[in-house]
């Protein structure tokens, strides 16, 4: 999955903020992904 995101998420360094910016970006790109995944699951039924 890190890998997906990374390529197709558009998960990158969060130049900004550092270390902080880093870890907060991967947690919010992570539930962007979960959240589509669980809307084409919604659409599916």
């Amino acid at each position: 999955m890190i890998g997906h995101m990374k390529t197709d998420g558009l998960l990158d360094r969060n130049w900004l903020k550092g270390a902080l910016g880093d870890a907060m970006h991967a947690v919010l790109r992570g539930e962007g992904h979960n959240l589509r995944m669980i809307l084409a699951h919604l659409r599916a039924l």
